[in-house]
């Protein structure tokens, strides 16, 4: 059977059979039970949902912003989909871009940091968020309130305003 290129989910359905000729030259055929093969891409979808931390107030130095309601368990930070044939070791990283900035490019004096199991890094290199072994799949990031993507305030005097940056996330998968 020849199977069509694979870029979606997909089933076919099938009936193999076997013929021939006997010892005295004689067709046969004998029909086997169906078959249903599933198709799979082999894609991961990566979708980053938007985060958003409590509201900064001035003289707060030192002070931790946990993310909203939004991004907290048991709501994903990160949704990961499709079909994951290949085995080897998958990893989910994430990076920060650039820093925390208004419009005007106006520099917020706090920072992100990735905080998992007490231990604390710093996202402006890439770090290790998810990771699946083998055959698993890799899964949605979920994360409890005081575990991933947190902000620390670093100054007493932060001017008002929206500040944002873009958070790069990237899939490694290893052989």
């Amino acid at each position: 059977m020849t199977t069509p290129t694979i870029n979606a989910e997909q089933t076919i359905n099938s009936t193999p059979y076997f013929s021939g000729t006997t010892d005295d030259s004689s067709d046969f055929q004998s029909e086997s039970n169906k078959l249903q093969i599933n198709l799979t891409p082999n894609q991961i979808t990566l979708n980053p949902h938007s985060i958003q931390f409590d509201p900064i107030a001035q003289f707060q130095k030192g002070a931790i912003k946990y993310r909203t309601a939004a991004t907290n368990a048991p709501h994903a930070v990160v949704s990961v989909e499709g079909s994951q044939r290949k085995t080897g070791n998958k990893y989910l990283f994430v990076k920060q871009a650039y820093p925390l900035q208004d419009n005007k490019r106006d520099i917020l004096g706090a920072n992100l940091f990735y905080k998992i199991n007490n231990s604390i890094q710093s996202i402006n290199n890439k770090v290790l968020v998810e990771e699946a072994d083998g055959d698993m799949p890799l899964t949605s990031v979920i994360w409890n309130k005081k575990d991933g993507l947190l902000l620390k305030v670093n100054s007493n005097q932060i001017e008002p305003g929206q500040y944002s940056t873009k958070l790069n996330w990237t899939i490694e998968n290893s052989i």
